[in-house]
């Protein structure tokens, strides 16, 4: 079977999965933004994903990361709040991979599906320290200022 055909016929599936899995986790910011919003951000990234498989591009992933470490540095989220949230849809993509394929494809897999988000992770994680450095402020959080 094709890794994104099973990706695309479990799709909804994984993505209630990752939904529940970041709110598991307890991301603050990802919290206060609501469930649509951690639904919504998990099918772009779900989606990004079976683009590269099926392309064989990771160049795609990479761009991602960049916009939304941007993104999300200027929302003032902080970088393991973003992290976990790629962690959790990873974590849901590797269920039915594992249940799903013969268990000779579910290492190459695994491992296609580690590789692009871990791509995407990596430029993430470098991208947003780099924004403090190039004068990029994160915004101003005025509700923590009124509580004093």
């Amino acid at each position: 079977m094709d890794l994104a055909q099973l990706l695309h016929d479990q799709e909804e599936q994984i993505i209630t999965e990752a939904a529940n899995g970041a709110a598991l986790a307890r991301l603050e910011h990802y919290q206060t933004a609501g469930a649509e919003y951690v639904r919504e951000q998990q099918h772009r990234l779900f989606n990004l994903l079976l683009e590269c498989i099926s392309s064989g591009n990771g160049i795609p992933m990479i761009r991602h990361a960049e916009e939304i470490a941007r993104e999300r540095y200027r929302s003032g989220f902080d970088l393991t709040e973003v992290q976990a949230a790629i962690n959790a849809l990873e974590a849901a993509i590797w269920r039915p991979v594992q249940t799903s394929l013969p268990a000779d494809l579910v290492g190459p897999a695994l491992g296609r599906i580690s590789a692009l988000l871990g791509m995407g992770k990596d430029t993430l994680a470098r991208t947003y320290v780099s924004l403090p450095a190039a004068g990029q402020a994160t915004a101003l959080n005025v509700d923590a200022l009124s509580k004093g």
